[in-house]
């Protein structure tokens, strides 16, 4: 998702093969739209954020903290390197 002005939100998803019908999702941003995106994943069922990053770890610190996401990078090359997500 990304707007004309150059931000927006990189999002990863992969498919579990324990659960096959949930999807484990990484998080390239933490601005607002980035949270929203987070607050709508709370609302499904299946779906789990493992995965934020940021360009200071400060902010996947702050974002993964109030979403409770376990793994926190701050970098999306960082973030990229733990594909697949477990």
């Amino acid at each position: 998702i990304g707007n004309p002005r150059g931000g927006g939100v990189r999002v990863w998803g992969a498919m579990t093969t324990s659960t096959p019908n949930s999807l484990r999702w990484g998080i390239a941003a933490t601005g607002g739209i980035a949270a929203k995106f987070a607050e709508d994943l709370a609302l499904l069922e299946g779906h789990e954020i493992v995965g934020v990053g940021s360009r200071t770890a400060a902010g996947a610190e702050a974002f993964g903290e109030r979403f409770a996401i376990p793994h926190r990078h701050a970098s999306d090359a960082g973030l990229a390197s733990r594909r697949p997500f477990t």
